[in-house]
């Protein structure tokens, strides 16, 4: 899901470019999938002043799995050699990549170390003695913890993918190895909605990075072109879903609707990819927030680049939602119904004052959707007098000093979220929903 980028001389054969050359460590980037989080944070948490190597001591017990690579490598050499392994139906790759988690919660429930239950005088391992509730690990993939075996979900799950199950709880990716309705068919997958509990999980941001570095910058806030004074209306850039192997699963159809209704009409600018990505947004009052095959990432750009994010998602909480953010201070919702015939005449009802009022909102978020990195995970710790935030405190104009602490950026604010949900999960009874609504347009 990652790379450590080589110098340039290795992969040219030219010397001449030693002068160019990228000097060890060399510089790590995300695959294009975006999701490298899992390898990320494991890496983070690793030197974080939050980690303590006493179990006694600890809140929460981090998982480090990657799950998201082992779907995506243990293709190779061939689906079929990896398929023919499982026995059981429905023997498909997500069947496999539940199986993995069931090994991987059957190690952690049998590592070296044990707890000792007081109550019953029973030795248990730390997993077991609140059955995995102040336990986390990490979803990455399209369609977040879909296909997770029952031994770990009373785990926290880390996931970008926020589908509460209502109204869609059944599986809409248009990649056919990727359906996971069959496990619940099977009786592989039982109990509540698997996906994503508001009520214990963290719906986080991804760690990601175009191809323009943008992501190793802090937001440049005061350089944004204000709301009003953007000259495109709505835009959208992506995989529109319209060519095969694509169908009306992929975005829950969405894409295909937006691109087929406002691709042509003035003022929209709907496209597939392209290069100008970073700066079509910067000079974009809206920018939509569609899924795509489950999560998508467009949000987190969006925000740091001052453009109202849309999001024309029903039942899905976006990252940070529903626990510590007010997403209607900074975005805009439009149900999905709405898409083909409300749209324009929704957004067109925000005042230029309500307008520049959400972008100062995104002002005061952005630094929650970005992870800093001072330095590359990998070859941590971070310098000595990193702060723990790209965004300077801000300063008193009168007296020049700092005022107000360093805003926490998306690895502390997870941490936070972490500590909050380990103990709120203690109780074993928990509902599936919560009294957080959406506001729409």
């Amino acid at each position: 899901d990652r790379f450590y980028e080589k110098p340039n001389d290795i992969d040219n054969d030219n010397d001449d470019d030693d002068d160019d050359a990228s000097p060890p460590p060399f510089p790590e980037r995300p695959s294009k999938w975006f999701y490298s989080l899992e390898n990320t944070l494991h890496e983070f948490l690793l030197r974080s002043a939050h980690r303590t190597i006493n179990p006694e001591n600890a809140d929460v017990f981090f998982i480090p799995q990657y799950g998201t690579c082992y779907r995506l490598a243990y293709q190779t050499p061939s689906p079929q050699v990896s398929l023919s392994l499982i026995k059981t139906k429905p023997g498909d790759r997500s069947h496999a990549a539940n199986l993995f988690l069931e090994r991987v919660t059957e190690y952690v429930r049998n590592i070296p170390f044990n707890v000792i239950n007081n109550e019953k005088g029973e030795i248990q391992s730390y997993f077991d003695r609140n059955e995995g509730r102040d336990h986390a690990v990490i979803a990455a993939y399209d369609e977040g913890a879909v296909h997770f075996p029952d031994s770990i979900a009373n785990a926290i799950f880390i996931t970008h993918w926020g589908n509460t199950g209502n109204p869609r709880n059944s599986s809409h990716t248009a990649y056919s190895p990727d359906k996971w309705d069959e496990l619940v068919k099977q009786g592989v997958v039982t109990g509540a909605w698997r996906a994503y509990n508001r009520n214990k999980d963290i719906v986080a941001p991804p760690w990601s990075q175009p191809k323009t570095n943008e992501v190793r910058e802090p937001a440049d806030v005061n350089s944004w072109t204000p709301a009003t004074q953007r000259t495109t209306f709505c835009f959208f850039s992506g995989n529109l879903g319209l060519e095969k192997p694509w169908g009306e699963d992929y975005s829950r159809g969405l894409r295909q609707k937006v691109a087929r209704r406002w691709q042509n009409v003035n003022g929209f600018d709907i496209l597939s990819h392209m290069d100008d990505y970073l700066g079509r947004i910067r000079s974009s009052m809206f920018c939509l927030a569609l899924p795509g095959d489950g999560w998508s990432g467009g949000l987190s750009v969006y925000i740091r680049n001052g453009c109202i994010p849309v999001i024309v998602q029903d039942g899905v909480d976006m990252p940070w939602e529903g626990t510590f953010l007010d997403y209607s201070k900074f975005s805009i919702r439009v149900r999905e119904g709405d898409v083909e015939n409300r749209l324009q005449s929704v957004l067109e009802t925000v005042t230029p004052e309500e307008l520049q009022n959400l972008q100062n909102g995104l002002k005061n978020v952005w630094h929650f959707f970005s992870y800093d990195v001072p330095k590359q995970p990998a070859f941590g710790p971070p310098d000595e007098n990193f702060k723990g935030s790209w965004s300077p405190p801000p300063v008193d104009e009168e007296e020049g000093d700092e005022k107000g602490p360093t805003p926490r950026d998306a690895l502390e604010s997870l941490v936070h979220a972490l500590h909050f949900r380990a103990h709120t999960n203690s109780k074993k009874e928990r509902s599936s929903s919560s009294a957080y609504e959406y506001t729409y347009a």
